[in-house]
């Protein structure tokens, strides 16, 4: 407060003096610029806040595929698998049913694909991933299996072979 007034006097003599007295006071008026400079700290200038980067679009032919296993891998129960498609928009189900643009994947276990137009069953063997997930924890027995994920409209219609990839896996015993 002592500092404020002081400055405050400094620039009421500073108006009305004449400009030698104002050159005298100049390098008062400097110390004292630089004494506030010392106890106040600097206001930080604001970041511009860089935009995020877009996901980059995956790239390849049109369809669905597993991300993170190939055909003919081991992999643990428990394992948590990966989709994406190419071509399509992944959107939950119901959401306009007659776009043909849109869908969302369906992973079938142990049984075969769906002919296109012809509703995925909600079965054991059918997991419907209606809320527009592109994940899955695979819970199943050890042994040989097939995995089948396949595209599927807003009514669950099947987009047919072009929009299904079946893979064959060994699931193990998860490692303890």
């Amino acid at each position: 407060m002592r500092l404020l007034s002081l400055v405050s006097c400094l620039a009421l003599t500073a108006c009305n003096s004449s400009s030698d007295e104002r050159a005298a006071a100049e390098p008062e008026a400097k110390a004292v610029e630089s004494a506030v400079a010392a106890v106040e700290p600097p206001k930080a200038e604001p970041k511009a806040e860089e935009p995020a980067a877009a996901p980059e679009a995956p790239k390849g032919p049109p369809g669905v595929s597993f991300t993170n296993v190939k055909d003919g891998d081991s992999i643990p129960n428990g394992f948590e698998l990966v989709f994406q498609v190419i071509g399509k928009t992944v959107k939950p189900a119901g959401e306009p049913i007659d776009d043909k643009t849109i869908g969302h994947h369906h992973l079938i276990i142990d049984a075969k694909g769906i002919e296109p137009g012809t509703p995925v069953p909600a079965d054991a063997s059918h997991i419907h991933f209606g809320k527009g997930q592109t994940k899955h924890v695979l819970n199943a027995s050890p042994g040989q299996h097939t995995l089948t994920l396949q595209f599927a409209d807003g009514a669950h219609r099947s987009y047919g072979p072009e929009w299904a990839k079946t893979i064959t896996v060994t699931v193990t015993e998860p490692k303890k």
